[in-house]
């Protein structure tokens, strides 16, 4: 027999370490260290292992990758399983020798590297993490983690930078960042001006035809003018920015800015539009559809208005809910055709000229979206799906693999119609309105959380006394007027409200809040939400941040798909937990299986020969019947593989087994027999305890293969199981969380006012005590004009009490606290972002007079 393999031009890491290739290599030799971790893990899930992974068996190749050598050791069967001491545990099989000899090889490796001494740190203790976390040598999860964190970019010096802006003549103090970012776009077409955009204010800065800063003017901003203006800011940065009036200008410390490649390129580029809000100058809606997020919304939102408002009546709260769902399963993303469709052999998609006539053509690249047609008799037909990287409102391409269209006929016809039907939004729009039922029917955890949401309830909190000393308070570095915040809210039962522009520290505010109730008792469990994925990423950081010093680290599931997941929140995704345990089973499989042999009084012999036809021969049997089954079987891969199934069962049994033609599996019994047989006839386990134990290696085996799956959800252990679950409103709705089942102390939800009703009821329905965070001056939740207009009809009411109505429930309830605090629950606690506020021009907008919040 001969086998043929690549040949790889490079050099063994002996020679290549003893050539200095990665001294003082840091990156270099963090990215090859990582490479070979995974490399290992992906030949350990393919269910291979290597046994002899040392240094002379691993080649750099001439892209600086390791390439595993020798994976297939001939010798003599005598001379045992080949293994070598320097890079071998003291214990442990193949997958235990193959991951410790990865940590050996990564210290080596990084020994020589030169890397910074916190780098090094973390480095180290996910090596100790890998070699002594029971069972030992169990997985290589840590070590790729820290190998990941090491290569991203330090963040936290870049949020270090302080900058000083000096202006004649302007008004001084801070800029208040957005959430510690700003953001940068050009300035108007006719002059060359640069913006800085933080939360509320922004600065825009004049260059001369050389690119120096020559004056600069500050301005407000509101919120919806940010959200249009997003997409025309190019970069940003973190810093915190302090400016002042002084007789010379001086702008030296945005020089850093200026000289960004980043900058100097979109500055350059003609594609990249400016725009002046400061000058009037009107900004483009990206939405084609109208929505109540304007004129409506002013009529009756801006306290500041000249002419009186009407009083509106009164909306039921509980209909209104149900009223809105409803009409939300009803909306649809649908249009014409505008020609007959054509096919592009080279693409093989069909092309439809398509006029967009209802809905929004804006869906996740990771979607799956389907196409229906209307045909003749008024039926919706599934013709495809939709190539959503191709596809454009007025030119769609459809994927019709399946679809037979008969002669050159085309798919789509001239002026028939089309609808999109998107898994994302079925998924959404199932999950709040599950939650909605529930929450209206009583089956939330807070059975009457629809009544504190009505303007005139009477339900009046509990208020607990609960001491909470500035002892307490002293390790989150709040300040007095979020302390009092806090004392406010830590004893409000079953909800609270937490109101606070940006700047005031909400965020640091949140991680204060679970960390003290916590340690303190108050939950057991906490589930952190919120409606986008960065706010969930900067609250969990938070809290991470003040548990760092602790011995005790708390317990943490992020939910939500990886590419969404910060970096310093990977260790604590679903997946990789999940994967973590598998490791952790698979690696302990042996020793377990030992254990329950024993309880049942099966001799060891007996019990090895069984794990080894279940991990090495049943895989094999298995994989002969599936390429019988095929229309043309492979009979010489089926031969061979025959051969190798013989050659599995004469080393487990010690003897020549047959293996039978009709049935592959019968191998398997027979090489057990022969073991049993070669035993003392009063040794001999019975028949039925061999079967028990057949139970429990397919118990052990649907554990690693299956537990993942929905109707066996690893999540739902995961989320019942951890003291924090984080995630987005409608992301932790999925069912194989099973929230609705997992009762949570504490539900924290950050940018409540920016949720609809039915995204709150997702995360509330879980929760004992609720504690809703936002600022109710921000973007609120925004519904298609047909959704208002609907609601209305169905309630009997005005489109302008409904728009008014439909304001974030979170918004209404903190209104309603301000205006009438003697006839409404005192539920609501509000930060400020200095010791006196004036309000603007620009409404929504509130300027600090007082000293700004760290």
């Amino acid at each position: 027999m001969a086998i043929i393999q690549r040949w790889v031009d490079g050099s063994v890491l002996t020679d290549a370490r003893e050539e200095g290739r990665f001294h003082g290599q840091q990156v270099q030799s963090i990215e090859f260290c990582l490479s070979l971790a995974i490399t290992v893990k992906s030949i350990h899930d393919a269910g291979i292992t290597h046994g002899d992974i040392k240094p002379q068996n691993i080649i750099v190749a001439e892209d600086g990758a390791p390439v595993l050598i020798d994976i297939l050791d001939f010798q003599a069967s005598d001379d045992g399983e080949p293994s070598n001491t320097a890079y071998s545990p003291a214990s442990g099989g193949r997958l235990e020798r193959d991951r410790f000899a990865v940590t050996k090889i990564t210290e080596e490796v990084l020994a020589e590297a030169g890397l910074d001494a916190s780098v090094a740190a973390k480095i180290s203790a996910a090596l100790d993490s890998c070699r002594d976390t029971v069972p030992e040598n169990g997985t290589l999860l840590p070590l790729m983690e820290a190998l990941e964190l090491a290569l991203l970019p330090q963040l936290e010096e870049a949020a270090a930078r302080q900058l000083t802006i000096q202006v004649p003549g302007i008004s001084p103090g801070p800029l208040l960042s957005d959430e510690g970012k700003f953001y940068v776009r050009k300035g108007a077409v006719n002059r060359s001006s640069l913006f800085i955009r933080g939360a509320c204010e922004e600065l825009e800065i004049f260059l001369d035809d050389r690119m120096r800063p020559l004056r600069a003017r500050r301005c407000t901003i509101d919120q919806k003018q940010i959200s249009r203006l997003a997409r025309f800011e190019f970069m940003q940065f973190e810093a915190e920015i302090e400016i002042s009036s002084s007789v010379a200008p001086n702008f030296t410390d945005i020089g850093f800015l200026l000289a960004d490649e980043a900058f100097l390129s979109n500055w350059g580029n003609q594609a990249t539009k400016g725009i002046d809000t400061a000058a009037g100058e009107e900004i483009p809606e990206a939405q084609p559809e109208p929505t109540f997020d304007d004129t409506a919304y002013d009529a009756f939102n801006d306290s500041q208005a000249a002419v009186a408002i009407p009083k509106l009546p009164t909306v039921d709260i509980r209909r209104l809910w149900q009223s809105l769902i409803t009409a939300e399963s009803d909306l649809t993303t649908d249009g014409v055709a505008a020609a007959d469709s054509g096919f592009n052999r080279d693409l093989k998609r069909h092309i439809v000229p398509f006029e967009l006539t209802s809905g929004t053509f804006d869906f996740n690249r990771n979607d799956r979206v389907g196409v229906e047609r209307l045909d003749r008799k008024g039926a919706w037909q599934r013709i495809g799906e939709l190539d959503i990287a191709r596809s454009k409102p007025d030119r769609v391409f459809i994927d019709a693999a399946d679809w037979t269209t008969t002669g050159n006929a085309a798919l789509v016809n001239e002026e028939q119609r089309l609808r999109f039907i998107s898994h994302f939004e079925i998924q959404s729009l199932r999950r709040r309105e599950s939650a909605i039922s529930r929450t209206l029917s009583g089956q939330a955890r807070i059975k009457s959380i629809p009544t504190l949401f009505e303007p005139k309830t009477e339900f009046r909190p509990a208020s607990l006394d609960l001491a909470v000393s500035d002892e307490d308070l002293a390790r989150y570095g709040l300040n007095q007027d979020q302390r009092e915040a806090f004392r406010k809210v830590v004893s409000v039962r079953p909800l609270g409200a937490l109101q606070g522009p940006p700047g005031t520290g909400k965020t640091l505010f949140i991680a204060a809040l679970t960390h003290f109730a916590l340690t303190r008792g108050l939950a057991k469990n906490i589930l952190l939400a919120s409606q986008s994925h960065e706010a969930v990423n900067n609250a969990a950081e938070a809290v991470l941040r003040l548990f760092a010093n602790q011995d005790e680290q708390p317990s943490i599931l992020r939910v939500g798909n990886e590419g969404v997941v910060s970096g310093r929140l990977m260790p604590f995704h679903t997946d990789r937990l999940e994967q973590l345990y598998k490791d952790r089973f698979g690696a302990e499989f042996r020793d377990r299986m030992r254990l329950a042999g024993r309880a049942l009084g099966i001799p060891l012999p007996v019990v090895e020969a069984m794990i080894d036809i279940e991990v090495h021969m049943r895989p094999v049997a298995e994989r002969i019947l599936k390429l019988r089954e095929q229309p043309e079987p492979e009979d010489e891969r089926i031969n061979s593989l025959s051969n190798t199934l013989e050659a599995l069962g004469e080393s487990v049994a010690g003897a020549d087994v047959l293996l039978f033609e009709e049935d592959p599996l019968q191998v398997l019994d027979d090489t057990l027999r022969a073991v049993v047989d070669r035993l003392p006839a009063n040794e001999r386990p019975a028949p039925e305890r061999i079967g028990r134990m057949r139970s429990v290696f397919n118990l052990a085996k649907d554990f690693v293969g299956s537990v993942s799956t929905q109707q066996r959800g690893y999540e739902a252990f995961l989320a019942g199981t951890r003291q924090i679950v984080a995630g987005t409103c409608v992301g932790l709705g999925r069912t194989s969380l099973g929230l609705t089942t997992t009762p949570f102390d504490l539900v924290i939800i950050d940018e409540a006012a920016r949720c609809t009703a039915s995204e709150l009821a997702v995360p509330m329905q879980s929760g004992r005590w609720v504690v809703l965070v936002g600022d109710h001056a921000q973007l609120e939740p925004q519904h298609p004009a047909t959704v208002v207009s609907k609601v209305a009809s169905e309630l009997g009411t005005s489109e302008l009490a409904v728009v008014q109505a439909i304001s974030s429930a979170y918004s209404r309830m903190v209104m309603a606290s301000r205006q009438a605090p003697g006839s409404r629950p005192n539920i609501a606690c509000f930060l400020r972002s200095g010791r006196l506020f004036r309000k603007h021009s620009m409404k929504g907008c509130l300027k600090l007079d007082g000293p700004r919040l760290k």
